[in-house]
């Protein structure tokens, strides 16, 4: 079975044989795509998510004991989340698989034929592919450019804003470039 310099099996034999291993070994691993796995887990989360399957095991919303406290469990982390994003109430706190698929979500739940959303030049695919679906149902679709450093400026913002613009979406930091946009700006 071939493993990478940890001990993890890897499935791509590519990886596998002499030059990886020596070449590797030594090297103290630097990760740097938390956008695509949330990797290295934050301190607690394989503690949490262990009590959840090792003493809760059941879905929210049904009938059990312990469905009971798995409601509870979904409940304060909507408390808990909604406090941190200065949200109004816990019920402003949505759950979905993955940030396409709450994208997709949002993207396509709330715009019709006719609306026009903003966008960025920076942003992933996970936007951009709903809203080139959406562009050709009738979604308007302006993209601010940003420079050749990834910078873009308010002016560019307002200059796109039209009286049927619904939404701006724009994203913050972008793990392809390393760009930081300055949203307190826009």
């Amino acid at each position: 079975m071939c493993q990478d310099i940890s001990g993890k099996p890897i499935l791509h034999p590519k990886y596998c044989g002499v030059e990886w291993s020596w070449r590797w070994s030594n090297v103290k691993r630097i990760y740097l795509d938390n956008a695509a796995t949330s990797y290295p887990k934050a301190p607690g989360v394989g503690d949490a998510l262990r009590h959840f399957v090792d003493d809760i095991g059941e879905n929210v919303n049904r009938s059990g004991y312990n469905s009971v406290a798995a409601d509870e469990m979904v409940f304060e982390t909507r408390e808990v989340l909604g406090e941190f994003f200065h949200f109004p109430t816990p019920e402003n706190v949505i759950f979905t698989l993955n940030i396409t698929h709450g994208l997709n979500f949002l993207l396509k739940g709330s715009l019709k034929r006719g609306d026009h959303v903003v966008v960025s030049s920076m942003e992933h695919n996970a936007v951009m592919r709903p809203l080139m679906q959406l562009k050709a149902q009738g979604v308007e679709m302006s993209r601010m450019l940003c420079d050749q450093m990834g910078r873009l400026g308010a002016k560019s913002l307002h200059e796109h804003i039209r009286p049927n613009t619904r939404m701006v979406v724009v994203t913050h930091a972008s793990n392809v470039s390393g760009t930081i946009l300055p949203i307190e700006d826009l």
